[in-house]
Formats: structure tokens, sequence, C-alpha cells
């Protein structure tokens, strides 16, 4: 699960990989991710600039690596000096460009909440701190974020809307908090009832800006774009296949039955009292977002709420990784989505492509965007879309995914700031040489992680005595171990037969820690030196203490392979 996101695309993934494949269906690989925004007033001009192929520009590649250098300089700078970055950009750290750098704020990491950690990733994926000028580069410039990303611009107005997010972040997090909204808390409900209460239905009249009706538009609660989906199947219904969008008829009329919108309890929509409405005509390029409201749901014959659709900009993200390809990894799978500052995901409008790229068709307003890739931190973006702008061309260059597996063949990082502990210790990774071990980055919050517990309870009652010690390192999340205890009551009935774990548990210390060679933040010091951005990660350390492998427990059949290699393992004769 990703950390900023539990929420990882980065922690997708956040609320992404986190809430633990929250964004499961949005987001398909995400970030895992799940899920962490970025914003940019984008008031620039009605149509798109054009965005030079920086990929396949050497001079742009090469620029954009030492910018991403500069980045990490800075990095370092502030880790050193408890956060504070440093007041001016020297020219040790330079790099040879000309740039132009603006000290940032200080983000406050102090706070170990999930909603905290959510936020500091889109105040850092919005927030530029050094750029290029266009009097040395005329065909376009690089601009660099706190989190590790660049963007790349070609005009000076796109450069001003891009530096100019973080005032409207700000904005959004007073007004809602999170930026993505408050998730609908689940709860349970009597089926019967709940089956009786779906009788009604709500008819909707289509107009196009002209204010005459519009025949044949789509008319769903979901909209996807990308290669994987045919312009047929872009607005769909909720879990629900056999449903097919509403199309409009020859009045532009519409009409919606209640149980079409809020019949699927697991959609969360009627929780929340309100769902999306999307309406696309693709042909004439209109679309509508908008909100429906539970009430409105009464069945009332004599009268039709009106929607209006406007014409839509067509967002289209380009996206590259200089990071990636300076190691010789191509970009893969890419995610995207577009929602309302202050909507959860479950708003949202969605791309998936199999390439580097993505495409988002919106009306006029705020969204929030959220962009990633495999093997890539996903970045944030926020846009303002003026009405009558009909394109909108990004270009994002992410920052490579730190992995846990790179540790693998190195001694293992010992732990660090670990401030409780529980079933025994302390104890130092280097007394346990002689001796496997089994090393899992948890926390409460994370559901993949509390429902493999008993993989991890069985490994170690197996085990125990034969030369295998586990130690569960729980994330800097909760204040003490007695709170952790407290959290875990529901999973220990609920999950783990009213047993409790039984091997060794660190309670990682030393709060929001930024993971070595990126601009990504996670919580606790033992957790960034392992540079575990999603959860659950467990790695195994052998006898003389270097990392034999990342073991992906949550994986299906991976819990029985563990078990056969450790009982390979442990028969065999300690070497000498």
């Amino acid at each position: 699960m990703t950390v900023a996101a539990c929420i990882s695309l980065r922690e997708l993934w956040p609320r992404i990989y986190s809430a633990q494949r929250w964004i499961s269906r949005a987001v398909p690989s995400v970030i895992s991710i799940l899920l962490c925004g970025v914003i940019a007033f984008a008031a620039g001009p009605t149509t798109a600039p054009t965005t030079r192929p920086i990929a396949h520009d050497v001079n742009g590649e090469e620029r954009a690596l030492q910018m991403r250098q500069v980045l990490l300089d800075l990095l370092d700078q502030a880790d050193q000096n408890s956060g504070d970055w440093p007041t001016q950009l020297d020219a040790a750290h330079s790099h040879g460009l000309q740039l132009t750098y603006t000290q940032p704020h200080r983000i406050d990491r102090g706070d170990n909440s999930r909603q905290a950690s959510f936020i500091n990733g889109h105040l850092g994926s919005c927030t530029a701190v050094v750029h290029e000028n266009f009097e040395q580069n005329l065909q376009g410039v690089w601009i660099g974020f706190i989190d590790g990303h660049l963007e790349f611009v070609t005009t000076p107005a796109d450069l001003a809307a891009a530096i100019g997010q973080l005032p409207i972040l700000k904005a959004t997090i007073a007004a809602h908090g999170d930026p993505f909204g408050a998730m609908p808390a689940a709860e349970e409900e009597d089926k019967n009832a709940f089956a009786a209460s779906q009788t009604g239905s709500l008819k909707l009249k289509l107009l196009g800006p002209d204010g005459k009706t519009v025949i044949g538009a789509r008319v769903g609660l979901r909209e996807w774009f990308g290669d994987e989906f045919k312009p047929q199947d872009r607005v769909f219904f909720y879990d629900q296949e056999k449903d097919k969008p509403v199309v409009s008829d020859v009045e532009g009329n519409v009409l919606l039955s209640k149980v079409s919108i809020f019949g699927t309890p697991s959609n969360g929509y009627r929780r929340l009292n309100s769902a999306p409405l999307v309406v696309l005509h693709e042909d004439r390029g209109l679309i509508a977002l908008e909100e429906l409201k539970l009430e409105e749901f009464d069945g009332s014959p004599s009268r039709a709420r009106e929607i209006h659709l406007q014409p839509a900009c067509r967002i289209e993200v380009g996206i590259t990784s200089v990071g990636l390809a300076d190691i010789g990894v191509k970009l893969g799978h890419t995610e995207a989505f577009a929602m309302k500052p202050g909507h959860n995901y479950e708003r949202a409008i969605f791309s998936v492509f199999n390439g580097p790229k993505a495409e988002l068709w919106v009306p006029p307003g705020d969204y929030d965007l959220f962009v990633g890739s495999s093997h890539c931190h996903p970045a944030y973006r926020y846009v303002h879309i003026e009405p009558g702008r009909r394109e909108l061309s990004l270009q994002l260059d992410l920052s490579p995914r730190s992995n846990p597996s790179t540790l693998v063949g190195s001694p293992a990082p010992e732990l660090r700031n670990i401030k409780g502990w529980k079933n025994g210790g302390p104890i130092k990774l280097a007394n346990l040489h002689g001796k496997y071990v089994l090393l899992d980055f948890w926390g409460y919050w994370c559901g993949p992680c509390v429902g493999g517990m008993p993989a991890l309870i069985d490994l170690h009652d197996r085990f125990k005595d034969k030369g295998l010690v586990i130690v569960g390192v729980h994330d800097d999340s909760v204040d003490s171990i007695e709170d952790m205890n407290q959290k875990l009551q529901t999973a220990r009935a609920k999950f783990w037969g009213g047993r409790d774990l039984p091997f060794l548990i660190a309670l990682d210390g030393g709060g929001e820690t930024r993971i070595p060679g990126t601009g990504d933040f996670t919580r606790g010091k033992t957790t960034a030196a392992y540079l575990v951005y999603s959860f659950p990660t467990t790695l195994l350390i052998g006898p003389d203490g270097v990392v034999i492998s990342e073991v992906k427990l949550w994986e299906d059949g991976a819990p029985e392979k563990l078990q056969k290699t450790l009982e390979k393992l442990l028969s065999e004769p300690p070497a000498k």
C-alpha cells in the first residue's frame, strides 16, 4: 500500500496502494498506488501549446537528468538542515544549468497521521523549487518540484501556471482537508431494507451550449479513456456490467432509476447520499459532470432536471522518466485520473494506457490530476480549464520508484529510531547473525498487512525453534505499542482468531522521513532506510546479514512457496 496514498499510485496509488489497492479498479496496477496532489491554475490561452517531444531530444534529456540531480542535492541539504531548504542555489549544486531557485516554505511533517501524509504528498508534488529560463532555452524549460518529478513547458504562461499551484492546493485543503475528499465510511446494512429503499427515478433533460436538446449522449456513473476501452464503453454504471449506459432519446430525455445509481451497496454512493453523473457525446465533443442527490429520485413525473453539456477540453499528458531511462528501464502501463477538488476517487474520470501517455476529457473547471506509470512515483497536478478551451497538453517526467528489492545482495540496514518493542527486544540485526530474519513492514491501517498476519504467525510457529526470527516493523503512525494494540482489537477478533501476534514487533520512529534517492517520504527512519513506500513489504535476510530476497506474501501461493524455501534453507548446515 502506498504511504503517500494509503493510500502509493504513490502512497496510488495513495490511498492508491496503501488503502490497499483502494483504487484497484481506477488504477489497476497503482499505484499501486495507491495513492498522492498538485494544482496548476493553468489560466492560459484557449488553444493548447505545442509540446515538444522531449523524450526524444538528447539535449532535453541531459538537462532533465541534471535538473533531477539538482533536486536530489537540494533535498540532501534540506535533510542535513532539519528540513530547512537552502536560502539560495549555489554553483556547486546547479550542475552547470542556469536556473531560477525559489526557497520553498518548509513543509511540516510532524503529524504522522495518514491524512497528513497524504496531504504532504500533494504539497511536495505542487511546490516548484527550481526552473530553467526561457532566455537560455527558447524551445521550452524544465521545472523541478519538491517530490522529485519534473515538468516541461513551452510558454511563459504555462510556466506561471505550473509554479502557481500551491495557493490553490492550500485553498482546497482549507475547504476539504484531504485534497481528494473524505472516503465514505463502510457500514453494515440490512439487505432487505436496502433493496426496499431503491424504488424511485429521476428524469433528465440534456441540453447543448446552444440550448437545444442533445440526442444520443451516453449517460453513466464512470468514464474511462485509454487504449483498453472502446468509445462505446467509455461511460458505464458502477459494478453493473449488464447495465449499459443510458442514451438520450430524440427529445434529449433520459430516465434514471435509483437502483442503477445507488443500488450497489459497495459503491459508496449511498453512504455519501450523492453520486457522479457523466454525460458524454463524443462525436460532438460535449461533456457534463454533475452530482446526483439521493433525494432527487422521488419519481416525480412533472419535472425534469436540466443538464447543460459544454465543449470538452481534451487533456493530453505525455509521460517520461529520464531517471528510468538512465538505468535502461522503459516506461510501461500508465494510469491517470482527474477529479474536482475535494471529491474522492469514486467521482473521478479515469484513463488507462499501455504506453507513456494519458488522455482525459473534462468540462471547464478545476481538477486534481493523478498521473502514475510502472516503476515510477506518481505526480499530482492541479489544472484550471477556462470555458472554451478545447486542448491542454502537459509533459511530466516522473521520478523512478524506490524499490526494496534493490537491497538484495547488500547488507541489511540496521534497525534505527525504534521507539517501542513488543514480545521482546530491543535487538539489533547484527545480534541475529547466524539466523534467518524475516523483516515485515506493515501498519494497522493496511488491510493486506492485517489480513496476511496469519501466514506470518504460521511461519513463526513452524520455524521459531529452527533458526528463523520474524520481526514486524510497524510504521511510525501510532504513538506507542499500547496505541497500536488498541487499534488492532478488531483485527485480532476478525482475522487472527482471537490470537495476538507472537513474534517480535518493532515500532518505527523518527516521523516522516525521505526515502534516499527520491523526493518521497514515508513514516519512520527504518522504513525509509529499506526504501519502503508500499505495504506490506517483506524481506528475507540471510545468516550473514545480507538481504536474500523480497517476498510478496500477498501474492497467491507465496506463503506456501516461502515455507518450502525456509524448509530447505534451515535444513542446510550453516556456512563456515
